[in-house]
């Protein structure tokens, strides 16, 4: 008898343990988006996440979570990196960053809000401005996919189901050029005098948003360096292309497929991709390596 006691107190002891809930945090750290600065450099938005769980014998569930989103710069050869701001913290609903631009000592980053789970696309974005020096950070409209003008005076942005968008800086002056609700992931060319944009197929527009360029199968366009009049975008098979606006002549590199947009560095030697990743690699596809190797 006493020994069934015995077992049978072990049994409630054990019991009761594991009517206590175990809580535990996991963190996690990604990048969010990357491009040029206007002498090589590299800027770039991390997001820190943690997330708190709750275990207990009737399984684990997640009871809240935390998230932090940080600007950064780097050199293009990963040396360098310092943290330049912390533009948003908090709880759920902080957002994800969709882009980052920068124009001269200026940097202009849209994080998306709200996700519509019928067109797999951002509803609602905010957008962003601060100095490089990390002064200044501060919300100014509405919109997804800003990039800056060279200056840094203007930004063009997507509105989603509204077109394409100019503000200032400060975001005053706001008006629409292109009123398609379907134009999307618009790029300021370093001229100053067109704007390039397309989900499917690249248009390219002057700054009152009227058709200078339509070119087929080809997306998400941002521009080469100043003076070479191509852009970059890639296929529907996600094959990089280099475009000529003068000549329409189109070469395919084929070196590296991306999956999201391509950026191209001022001095044309260096591309930021993106394959489940976003990485560096040089214009003769070697030296190739990971955005998030710095920070893991």
């Amino acid at each position: 008898m006493r020994r069934v006691m015995l077992v049978l107190m072990m049994v409630m002891v054990i019991g009761c343990g594991n009517l206590i809930p175990r809580y535990y945090w996991e963190e996690s750290k990604s990048i969010g988006c990357a491009n040029w600065m206007y002498d090589n450099n590299i800027c770039f938005v991390e997001v820190l996440e943690r997330r708190e769980y709750r275990e207990s014998m009737w399984g684990e569930e997640l009871v809240g979570s935390y998230k932090e989103v940080y600007v950064c710069e780097v050199g293009v050869d990963g040396i360098g990196l310092r943290v330049i701001d912390t533009i948003m913290s908090g709880e759920e609903g902080v957002g994800e960053p969709v882009s980052i631009s920068s124009g001269g000592e200026w940097i202009v980053v849209s994080v998306g809000k709200e996700w519509d789970e019928v067109s797999n696309e951002w509803d609602r974005g905010e957008i962003y401005v601060g100095k490089r020096d990390g002064t200044g950070f501060e919300r100014v409209g509405t919109g997804i996919n800003a990039d800056f003008s060279p200056d840094a005076s203007k930004i063009v942005y997507e509105k989603p189901d509204s077109g394409i968008w100019v503000m200032d800086r400060d975001g005053s002056n706001n008006h629409c050029i292109v009123s398609d609700p379907d134009a999307k992931y618009p790029a300021w060319s370093p001229d100053d005098s067109l704007i390039a944009y397309g989900e499917w197929w690249t248009h390219i527009v002057n700054l009152d948003g009227d058709s200078i360029k339509v070119y087929q199968k080809a997306k998400k366009p941002d521009w080469g360096p100043a003076g070479s009049n191509k852009i970059i975008t890639f296929s529907y098979f996600f094959d990089p292309m280099e475009i000529n606006i003068e000549t329409d002549e189109i070469d395919t590199i084929s070196y590296f497929k991306s999956g999201d947009g391509i950026k191209w560095s001022p001095d044309g030697l260096w591309f930021i991709a993106y394959d489940g990743d976003w990485f560096v690699i040089s214009a003769d596809g070697t030296n190739k390596w990971y955005l998030k190797d710095l920070i893991e």
